[in-house]
């Protein structure tokens, strides 16, 4: 499953860690973002970031800057999952027959 994060790029769901809000970045996050920058692991946007998207992916921590609203991130995870729950259910209940 993925994410969708604006400017045609999606991230792999399995990999999420966490989405945090562009304004108002705590200390601690602010410095998460800095240390992944050093490491070349930045993904920019175009236009200004909003919130930032930190994917594990192979191994490594990566942020996707992201022009969408975090709330609006966090309800288009909440919609992907309970798609796949249906998805799920559906597979189970064709499968009982």
């Amino acid at each position: 499953m993925l994410l969708h994060i604006g400017n045609d790029v999606s991230v792999p769901l399995d990999g999420l860690i966490c989405i945090l809000n562009g304004v108002g970045l705590t200390e601690d996050s602010a410095r998460c973002i800095a240390r992944v920058k050093e490491r070349r692991r930045y993904r920019p946007c175009e236009g200004k970031p909003r919130s930032y998207v930190l994917v594990r992916e192979r191994g490594r921590e990566t942020v996707y800057a992201s022009p969408i609203a975090a709330a609006t991130l966090e309800k288009r995870l909440k919609n992907e999952i309970s798609h796949a729950w249906l998805r799920e259910c559906a597979v189970l209940t064709v499968l009982e027959d």
